[in-house]
């Protein structure tokens, strides 16, 4: 397996990217911690509540005021358009959109707890999916590596909040027509307090 030479790789990320990375179903998130709350549903505030696009769920963390609770997300780019022939020289901008909190309303916004500072870990696997495995559908062609890692600050706000980053690919491909797959770990660095 070739690698970007001097990256780290990250082969204990390999059960994560699986997981994350599943073809015609809801992609599953992976925490640290989820919050259980007497009399909801044991995935009330899960992690896939943060990809769900609705104002009122919410990820909601167990501990320590989400203070390095870290969830593990995924680019959602159509494999069409993500092929590593198709990056060749071009723009890798990546867009981070934050709802902070829950901002179904003000009560609910202001009485629990909002990011303030998060680090994103950045990593990246080439590979491909195969249909003969629907079970565990990826394939991948080297181990991931560490690409990039960065922190953001975020407004005590209920209002949508997006951030801009160029992440450029870092491994050298062993065939251009394979996909690049980014994943991406969010630790909580700060919080407002609910």
């Amino acid at each position: 397996m070739l690698q970007a030479e001097g990256e780290k790789t990250r082969k204990d990320l390999i059960p994560i990217f699986k997981k994350c990375y599943r073809p015609n179903e809801h992609k599953a998130l992976v925490a640290s911690s989820t919050l259980i709350e007497k009399g909801k549903p044991k995935n009330y505030y899960g992690p896939n509540n943060i990809d769900d696009q609705y104002i009122d769920t919410a990820w909601g963390v167990s501990k320590n005021q989400g203070i390095g609770e870290w969830i593990y997300t995924y680019n959602d780019a159509r494999s069409s358009g993500n092929s590593y022939e198709k990056l060749a020289g071009k723009s890798q901008k990546n867009y981070f959109s934050f709802l902070n909190g829950l901002a179904k309303d003000a009560t609910s916004f202001e009485e629990n707890g909002r990011i303030k500072k998060v680090r994103i870990d950045v990593y990246e696997l080439e590979g491909g999916e195969t249909m003969a495995n629907l079970d565990d559908p990826l394939i991948y062609h080297n181990y991931p590596i560490e690409n990039d890692s960065f922190e953001l600050e975020l407004k005590d706000t209920p209002e949508e909040q997006t951030f801009e980053r160029e992440i450029f690919t870092k491994i050298k491909p062993q065939d251009v027509f394979y996909d690049r797959y980014i994943l991406f770990k969010l630790t909580i660095l700060e919080t407002y307090l609910g």
